[in-house]
C-alpha cells in the first residue's frame, strides 16, 4: 500500500474516513498559496512589488496544484488495487493479497473484496468437488441401464414399450444429469437470447410423467389441480424443468407409501405459482433453516431408505433465484408433510 495513504490513515481524525483524506488534502493544497504570501509579507523587508506578489503567489499555487494532485493520486491507489485484483482473478483467477486492517471505506473495500474472493475460490473449488461426485455417482449408473436397454432390444424381448419407457427416462436423466454439471462447472446458467412460450401446465405434466415410475413404487397417487391455462415467455424452460423434477422426487422420497402427492399450478401476484405438497416426513423449524444449504450433511433418507446427497434442493434454490424467481419451502412440523412453493 502507498506510504501517503498508509501515513494519512495513521492522523488518528482521517482513521477511518476516505473521503475526509481527500478533503484534508485538497484544503492544505489549496491555502497553501496563501500561507506562503502571508509569510513573505511577515518576513520581508519594506514592501513588496506587485511583480513580486504574483510572481510568489503563481509559484506557490503551481507548487501547491502539483503536490495536491500528486498526494491524491496515490491516495487513489487503493481503489486501482481493488480493480485489479477483481480484474487478475476473473481473467486468471489469480488470488489477491489485499490489506484487510485499513478501516476507511477504502480499506472496507479492499477487505470485502479480499474475504469475497477467497470465498467464491472455496466455493468454486466445492462446486468442482461437487460435478466430479455427481459425474460419477449419476451418470455412470444410467448408461449401464441404457447399455442393457439396448441389449434387451437386441435379443428380440417382448417387453419391448417398458424397455423404451426405461431407455427415455435414462436419456433425459442424462441430459438432465449433463446439463448440471456443465452449470456446476462453469457456474452460471446458460444466457439463453431466444425467448420461448412456455406452456406450464404441459411442462409440469411432462415431469410428473417422468417421477410417475418412483411414485408406483411406493404406490403415491400424484393429484394435479391446476388452475391455468395461460402460457409465459421463459429463456430457459430445462432448467425449470429441473427445479420441478426434483421437488417431485424429494415429494414422493419423503412421503409415506399408499399416500398423495398434491401438484398446484395457479396464478400468483402477477406471477406464476407451482406447489409440490406431501404429507411425509416434514420437517422441524431448526431444520428449515439448513433445509437449503449447500451441505451433504442436510441430506435424509427417504421413507423407504432411499438415499440422497443433500444437494438438490440447494442447487435448485440458486437455479430459481438466477433466474429471477424463488423457492420457499413450508412445514408444519416433524411428520406433518411439507409444502414447496416455486414462484416464478
Amino acid at each position: 500500500m502507498t506510504k501517503v495513504y498508509t501515513k494519512l490513515h495513521d492522523v488518528k481524525f482521517l482513521k477511518k474516513s476516505y473521503s475526509l483524506k481527500f478533503l484534508f488534502i485538497s484544503f492544505l493544497g489549496i491555502h497553501i498559496p496563501l500561507i506562503g504570501i502571508i509569510i513573505f509579507l511577515l518576513i520581508a523587508e519594506g514592501g513588496l512589488e506587485k511583480s513580486t506578489i504574483i510572481l510568489i503567489t503563481l509559484v506557490l499555487t503551481l507548487i501547491a496544484t502539483a503536490s495536491t494532485l500528486l498526494i491524491l493520486n496515490s491516495l487513489i491507489k487503493p481503489l486501482i488495487y481493488s480493480k485489479n485484483a477483481l480484474q487478475d482473478y476473473i481473467s486468471d483467477k489469480k488470488l489477491p493479497h489485499l490489506p484487510t486492517h485499513y478501516k476507511d471505506e477504502a480499506g472496507v473495500l479492499m477487505s470485502l473484496i479480499q474475504q469475497n474472493i477467497l470465498q467464491l475460490d472455496g466455493l468454486l473449488k466445492e462446486n468442482r468437488e461437487i460435478t466430479t461426485l455427481l459425474s460419477h455417482n449419476l451418470r455412470s449408473p444410467l448408461l449401464q441401464i441404457k447399455g442393457l436397454c439396448h441389449v434387451l432390444e437386441i435379443q428380440k424381448t417382448e417387453n419391448k414399450d417398458i424397455i423404451d419407457k426405461i431407455d427415455f427416462i435414462a436419456g433425459t436423466q442424462l441430459k438432465n444429469i449433463d446439463e448440471l454439471l456443465m452449470n456446476l462447472k462453469y457456474h452460471y446458467l446458460d444466457h439463453d437470447t431466444e425467448h420461448k412460450t412456455v406452456d406450464l401446465k404441459k411442462l409440469v405434466e411432462h415431469y410428473i410423467t417422468l417421477t410417475k415410475t418412483e411414485a408406483d413404487k411406493k404406490e403415491i397417487e400424484i393429484v394435479e389441480h391446476f388452475c391455468t391455462e395461460e402460457t409465459m415467455t421463459f429463456t430457459n424452460e430445462h432448467k425449470l424443468g429441473l427445479v420441478i423434477q426434483n421437488l417431485l422426487s424429494n415429494a414422493i422420497k419423503f412421503s409415506y407409501p399408499k399416500s398423495k402427492v398434491i401438484v398446484e399450478l395457479k396464478p400468483y401476484q402477477n406471477k406464476f405459482k407451482i406447489e409440490v405438497k406431501d404429507n411425509g416426513l416434514g420437517f422441524t423449524a431448526d431444520f428449515a433453516k439448513k433445509l437449503f444449504t449447500n451441505s451433504a450433511t442436510v441430506g435424509r433418507v427417504g421413507t423407504s431408505g432411499e438415499p440422497t446427497m443433500g444437494l438438490g434442493l440447494s442447487l435448485s434454490k440458486k437455479t430459481i433465484e438466477q433466474m429471477g424467481g424463488k423457492l420457499k419451502a413450508h412445514s408444519d412440523g416433524e411428520n406433518k408433510g411439507a409444502t414447496f412453493s416455486l414462484i416464478i
